[in-house]
């Protein structure tokens, strides 16, 4: 049994992670989802019994009503979907990484909300020391996903961080037989060729470990070109549901989530959803 955390606002309309969960899996008998909010401060302010305690417990009840149904329409068992409702105690950042730790989730979804926030939290100009906060779980990051697209896209340059999101793509979507899995690798350096094909080749193993059979799975090693450019032609071409790449490069790069790579994922986020592992 898979659980994912999927962080809702109080808005119907931006349901994005519940809407790219409903619509990517198949296997729905066998996940979990926990619909997490966090109220802002200024919700408990609000007089009991006033109007605008009533507008704010009304758009919240229409947001998660409307997330059931839309996984309940898609196959989700009712007692599979659960709900958390928090008030924000640290910052909104950080109470979903602290949910994160403590549910043990499988993943932590982000949609609108948990997207706008987040931003920040990848952006250079904020502090290292948020940046670099420790996260166990892999992070979702959808917007406006388009429900016809299948298959994940897997980025590996031999970090050990990739090979910790193959293992992860491996694991979710090892009974999911509608996705194919295509291993990615970008040669920037001349003669990498051979350094390539073994990084790929442990990649296929470890989805291989997880498993996930060799007719799910294709390979495709481009030398040249810049990552994120590579990455974006082929989910457009291919049509691809999901990327996934690793939170650290090997040795002193930045790797692709830190790198121009992953801004190019953020800038061009739509249509598909981005895993970043742990």
């Amino acid at each position: 049994m898979r659980h994912a955390l999927i962080t809702v606002s109080d808005n119907p309309s931006y349901l994005y992670g519940v809407r790219f969960v409903a619509g990517f899996f198949r296997r729905v008998d066998r996940m979990k989802v926990t619909l997490f909010y966090v109220a802002p401060p200024e919700t408990v302010s609000v007089k009991r019994g006033s109007q605008g305690e009533n507008e704010v417990l009304a758009r919240l009840k229409e947001a998660l009503a409307t997330a059931e149904d839309i996984l309940i329409r898609n196959g989700f068992k009712k007692e599979n979907i659960e709900f958390k409702i928090t008030t924000r105690k640290f910052g909104t950042v950080k109470d979903i990484i602290r949910e994160g730790h403590h549910g043990l989730y499988d993943a932590v979804v982000l949609g609108r909300r948990g997207y706008t926030v987040f931003e920040k939290l990848f952006s250079y100009s904020v502090s290292r020391e948020i940046l670099n906060q420790p996260v166990s779980f892999p992070l979702w990051i959808c917007r406006e996903f388009e429900k016809d697209r299948r298959g994940c896209l897997l980025c590996v340059d031999g970090s050990d961080a990739s090979f910790s999101v193959a293992d992860h793509v491996g694991f979710i979507l090892s009974e999911e037989s509608s996705h194919e899995v295509v291993v990615l690798h970008v040669v920037e350096s001349k003669g990498g060729e051979s350094e390539g094909a073994m990084v790929v080749e442990k990649a296929v193993a470890i989805l291989r470990e997880n498993g996930i059979p060799a007719e799910r799975i294709s390979v495709d090693i481009v030398a040249g070109g810049k990552p994120g450019a590579v990455t974006l032609q082929k989910l457009k071409r291919e049509r691809l549901g999901v990327v996934a790449m690793g939170r650290r490069g090997r040795g002193d790069k930045k790797g692709w989530f830190r790198g121009s790579c992953f801004e190019s994922m953020m800038d061009h986020l739509s249509g598909f959803c981005l895993w970043v592992g742990r």
